[in-house]
């Protein structure tokens, strides 16, 4: 993974996520692992468990796997 960005190298914020969740499904987003929310229109890749917007390489964790994979319409086997 020695592609994988680190967290502090990619700009954002700090919130609650559990809180603004729903809001934020229905805006297009999606948890994919537990420090990462994705805009879903910002993805430019999915490859082996593993999500290309701009310069950044996101995992998909186990966890968030199947509901990403249902959001995107397509098969995580």
């Amino acid at each position: 993974m020695d592609s994988l960005r680190r967290k502090q190298d990619i700009p954002g914020i700090s919130i609650c996520v559990g809180t603004t969740q729903k809001i934020l499904w229905a805006q297009g987003f999606c948890l994919v692992h537990k420090s990462y929310l994705v805009a879903l229109d910002k993805i430019e890749s999915v490859e082996r468990d593993r999500i290309r917007i701009h310069q950044a390489i996101l995992p998909i964790s186990n966890t968030y796997r199947d509901h990403f994979y249902d959001q995107i319409g397509r098969s995580s086997k």
